[in-house]
């Protein structure tokens, strides 16, 4: 039966089933003979609309803090910044 879906569909990933019933998705590829790796983590909890997902990406800018981030379909947009210390 299906428990709800994940942020990025994937193949060939692995699950672990933490304490508290949730799954920690690690892992797999986007889809058959595509040969592109997912590399977020997500942490999935059956029975809830929201999971937590996990992605570290390389920022090529020079900013390091105070950027602003909006996740829009399959795109990720940063804008801003600065790269003060304080």
């Amino acid at each position: 039966r299906a428990l709800g879906r994940l942020a990025f569909p994937r193949f060939f990933h692995r699950m672990v089933l933490e304490p508290d019933g949730a799954l920690l998705v690690v892992g797999g590829i986007a889809g058959s003979g595509s040969g592109q790796k997912v590399i977020a983590t997500e942490r999935f909890v059956p029975g809830r609309a929201h999971h937590l997902v996990q992605l570290r990406l390389d920022a090529p800018g020079r900013a390091k803090n105070r950027q602003g981030l909006l996740l829009h379909g399959d795109r990720l947009l940063v804008v801003g910044g600065n790269d003060g210390l304080e």
